[in-house]
C-alpha cells in the first residue's frame, strides 16, 4: 500500500495541528514498516533547517526507509495555494506518483485520484466565528465542506468534534471516525533540584516565584483575557504567584496584551509572556508550575491540558466541548465564561493541598490513556477500511 500524507504542518514550526501531524507520522513510522509512505510538504525553498521539526523529520527519514520526503519546489505560499486550490489537472500524484490513499491531516485536501481521508480537528470557525482569524474562517468555510464531501472517511479528534462534523457539515455518521491524539512520552513528571529549577525559570524568562502556567497560541478562543481578569483577583487577595503564558502570537491578540499591561501597571510585573517554549523545557515547566490553567472557550481535543497532566501539573480546565471528555475526573472543571469561577478554581488548587495532590496523582493516569501508538493504530485501521 502506498500512502501519501500532507506533511506540511509536520515539518514547519506551528501549534496544535503541527504537533499532531509530526507526532502521528512518527508513530506511524514505528508501527508500520510494510507499507510505503510519501510525505508531501510545501515550501522546500524557504524551509528553515535549524528547527526541531526539520531535525526530527530528517531523523525519521533516516531511520525508516519506507517513509520518503516529497518536497514541493518553490515558496510555501505557492505550495499552499496549490495544495488547497489545485484543479484536478494537477492532482497530488503529480508530486507523489501513484498512491492508494491520500491523508490530509490539516482539514483540507488537494485534488487526488486516491482514496481520501481527512482529519478535522475542530469546527471553531463555524461554532465560534467571532474568535476566528477572518482569512482562515473564509478559507475553511469555502473549502472544508468540499473536502469533507470528497473524503471517503473523516477522522475526528474527539466524540465532541465528531458530533460537530455530523451536525454542522451534514456528514453521515458512518463516514466519521474518532481517533484521539496522544501525549508524547517526553511529557512526564520532572523532578528538579533548586538549582535546576532556578536555571529553568531564568532560561524561559521567569523570576523565582510560584506561578500559574497557561500554554496555547495567543488568540481569542483561548480566553486569555478572562484568565488574566480572574488572576487579577488572586493578586488583589495577596497571592504571591505570577501568571506565565507560553505561546506564539496567533490573531486578535491585542486585547490579551492590553489586559496584561493593565495588571502589570497596577501590581508590578506579574503576567509574563514566554513566547514559544521548546519541548526540551516544556515538561519541566509543566512540572514546576503551581497550577495549569486552560479555560478555553472551545476545543476539538485539548492537547496542552493532557501534556500538563502527564507532567503531574494540577490542572484547571474549561467544562465545554471536548475537554471534559479528554481530561475526565483528573482536572478541575470550571465554566470558561465565568471569571469568578476561574478565580475560585485557581484558589482551590493553590490553597487545598489535598485537592492539588489528588490532581497530581490522577493527571498522569488520565494522560496515559492517550498515546500516539494508539492513534497510529486507529489511523491504520482507517487506511484499511477505505482500501
Amino acid at each position: 500500500m502506498r500512502v501519501a500524507i500532507d506533511y506540511t504542518t509536520g515539518i514547519w514550526p506551528g501549534a496544535g495541528v503541527a504537533r499532531y501531524t509530526a507526532q502521528l507520522v512518527a508513530a506511524l513510522a514505528e508501527a508500520d514498516a510494510a507499507n510505503q509512505y510519501l510525505l508531501l510538504y510545501g515550501g522546500s525553498r524557504d524551509l528553515p533547517h535549524d528547527t526541531e521539526q526539520w531535525v526530527a523529520a530528517q531523523r525519521l527519514f533516516a531511520a525508516h526507509p519506507n517513509f520518503q520526503p516529497r518536497p514541493i519546489p518553490g515558496p510555501l505560499r505557492l505550495a499552499l495555494r496549490w495544495q488547497r486550490f489545485a484543479p484536478r489537472l494537477l492532482p497530488a500524484e503529480a508530486f507523489t506518483g501513484r498512491v492508494d490513499i491520500f491523508h490530509a491531516p490539516d482539514f483540507v485536501a488537494p485534488a487526488t485520484r486516491a482514496r481520501l481521508i481527512i482529519t478535522v480537528h475542530d469546527l471553531s470557525f463555524l461554532v465560534m466565528p467571532e474568535c476566528a482569524e477572518e482569512g482562515l474562517r473564509r478559507y475553511l468555510t469555502a473549502t472544508l465542506p468540499r473536502s469533507a464531501k470528497r473524503a471517503d472517511l473523516i477522522l475526528a479528534d474527539s466524540e465532541a468534534t465528531r458530533r460537530d462534523i455530523i451536525t454542522h457539515l451534514g456528514i453521515a455518521e458512518a463516514r466519521v471516525r474518532v481517533v484521539y491524539g496522544g501525549v508524547d512520552a517526553r511529557f512526564r513528571p520532572i523532578a528538579l533540584d533548586e538549582a535546576e529549577r532556578i536555571t529553568l525559570l531564568q532560561r524561559v524568562g521567569l523570576p523565582d516565584a510560584p506561578f500559574v502556567l497557561a500554554v496555547s497560541r495567543l488568540e481569542p478562543r483561548k480566553n486569555f483575557v478572562r484568565l488574566i481578569e480572574a488572576f487579577t483577583h488572586l493578586l488583589t487577595a495577596g497571592y504571591p504567584h505570577n501568571l506565565a503564558i507560553s505561546g506564539r502570537k496567533g490573531w486578535l491578540y491585542e486585547p490579551i496584551f492590553e489586559a496584561a499591561e493593565w495588571v502589570n501597571a497596577q501590581y508590578g510585573q506579574r503576567v509574563f509572556f514566554l513566547d514559544h517554549v521548546s519541548d526540551a523545557d516544556l515538561p519541566a515547566l509543566y512540572s514546576a508550575c503551581a497550577a495549569f490553567a486552560y479555560p478555553s472557550l472551545y476545543e476539538g481535543f485539548g492537547l496542552p491540558p493532557l501534556e500538563a497532566m502527564a507532567c503531574a501539573a494540577p490542572a484547571l480546565v474549561a467544562n465545554v466541548s471536548s475537554l471534559p471528555e479528554v481530561v475526565g475526573d483528573a482536572a478541575l472543571l470550571v465554566s470558561p465564561t465565568d471569571s469568578e469561577a476561574i478565580t475560585d478554581g485557581l484558589r482551590r488548587i493553590l490553597d487545598d493541598e489535598e485537592l492539588a495532590a489528588k490532581l497530581r496523582q490522577r493527571g498522569p493516569q488520565q494522560a496515559a490513556k492517550f498515546t500516539w501508538a494508539a492513534a497510529a493504530q486507529g489511523v491504520l485501521r482507517a487506511y484499511q477500511e477505505v482500501i
